[in-house]
C-alpha cells in the first residue's frame, strides 16, 4: 500500500532516519578514532572517579548505561553503547575541546569544531523528539538536515556523506518505515522510545500496525515501548 504522507510528514520522517540510522554509526566511527577500541577498557577503569562522579553526583548516566560501561565478562565495546553515552563520554573524558556556546544549544555555523558537531546531532535529536506533530517545515529541514548531515561528515567521513546525500532523496515506502523502527529500538533510552511512537503514529495513516511489527523486531532488541504499542493494538487503542 502506498503511503500517503504530506510533505512535512516526509520532512519530519527523513530527519529521523538521518539522526537515528546515520548519525549514531557516525558518532560511533569518531569515538573509536579519539579512544581506541584497544584501549577503551583501560581508559574506562582510569577515569572510573569522573564516571562515577556522572552517575552517582550529577545523574548524568542510567545504572544499565552505566552497568554497560563496567559490565564482567566480555570485554566493553563501543558497539554497546548508544549516541547518548557515546557522546557523554566524548564530552567528559576524551579531553575534547567543548563548543564556543556549550553542549546544550545549538552552535553558531561558524563552529565547526567536533565538540560543535556533536552537540548539532544531539540538538536536532532532541528537538525531534519534542515534536508535537511529527512534522516539519521545508525551510526548517533544510536547514536542520544541512546542520546534521554536515556533521555527520566531519565526523564520520565521506563514505557517511555519501550515505547522506543517497537518503535525503531516497524513496520513502513501509520498508524505510521498518528499518527506522528497527535502528530506533536499538536504543533504548527516552529519546529514542519517543521517536518511535512517532514514527509508529505516522505509520498508522497508511499501514497496518500489527504487520509492520509483527516479526520484523527480534526478541532481543524489543524495549518497553514495543509492549506497550502491542498492548494498545490489542485493545484496539490504535
Amino acid at each position: 500500500m502506498a503511503l500517503s504522507l504530506t510533505v512535512e510528514e516526509t520532512n519530519f520522517l527523513r530527519l529521523v532516519a538521518l539522526t537515528i540510522g546515520v548519525a549514531p554509526r557516525a558518532v560511533r566511527c569518531y569515538f573509536d578514532g579519539v579512544i581506541h577500541p584497544n584501549n577503551l577498557q583501560t581508559t574506562l577503569l582510569n577515569q572510573q572517579k569522573t564516571i562515577d562522579n556522572l552517575r552517582y553526583r550529577k545523574k548524568v548516566l542510567t545504572s544499565v548505561q552505566y552497568d554497560t560501561l563496567f559490565h564482567s565478562g566480555s570485554a566493553v565495546t563501543s558497539k554497546d553503547f548508544d549516541i547518548t553515552l557515546m557522546i557523554c563520554l566524548l564530552r567528559n573524558i576524551s579531553g575534547i575541546a567543548p563548543p564556543v556556546t556549550g553542549y546544550d544549544t545549538l552552535p553558531s555555523p561558524s563552529d565547526i569544531s567536533r565538540g560543535a558537531d556533536l552537540a548539532r546531532i544531539k540538538h536536532f535529536r532532541n528537538k525531534i523528539a519534542h515534536s508535537t506533530d511529527s512534522k516539519m517545515l521545508t525551510q526548517e529541514f533544510e536547514d536542520a538536515w544541512n546542520d546534521v548531515s554536515t556533521a555527520i561528515g566531519r565526523l564520520g567521513g565521506i563514505v557517511f556523506q555519501q550515505e547522506c546525500f543517497s537518503l535525503k532523496s531516497s524513496n520513502l515506502d513501509s520498508e524505510c518505515y521498518k528499518d527506522i523502527l528497527l535502528s530506533i529500538r536499538h536504543f533504548q533510552d527516552e529519546v529514542s522510545n519517543t521517536m518511535a511512537n512517532m514514527i509508529e503514529a505516522l505509520t498508522k495513516k497508511t499501514v497496518d500496525m500489527e504487520n509492520i511489527l509483527q516479526d520484523t523486531v527480534p526478541q532481543n532488541i524489543r524495549g518497553k515501548e514495543y509492549i506497550l504499542i502491542k498492548k494498545l493494538i490489542t485493545e484496539g487503542t490504535i
